[in-house]
């Protein structure tokens, strides 16, 4: 996961947060240990400000930066250990 967001978000610091929201993670925590709670989108105080509002919505090079996140998150799973 380290690997992915530094690859994708190269000025971001990795560390450890709060997910203070409710997530739909919790439907997959009977399935697996593997459940993180993470977003990768960039959003302003602006754009914070919207979530779970009217006309809620995020940038469309965010959604763009989070494809091109999840695709290398996939290929760096599937990689072979070193």
């Amino acid at each position: 996961m380290r690997q992915s967001i530094s690859e994708s978000y190269p000025d971001a610091l990795v560390v450890p947060n709060l997910t203070v929201a409710g997530t739909d993670s919790r439907y997959y925590l009977p399935l697996t240990e593997n459940v993180f709670r993470f977003v990768p989108i960039r959003v302003d105080a602006s754009e914070l400000a919207g979530f779970h509002a009217t006309n809620e919505r995020i940038r469309v090079a965010a959604l763009g930066e989070a494809v091109s996140f999840y695709s290398d998150l996939m290929q760096n799973l599937d990689a072979p250990e070193l």
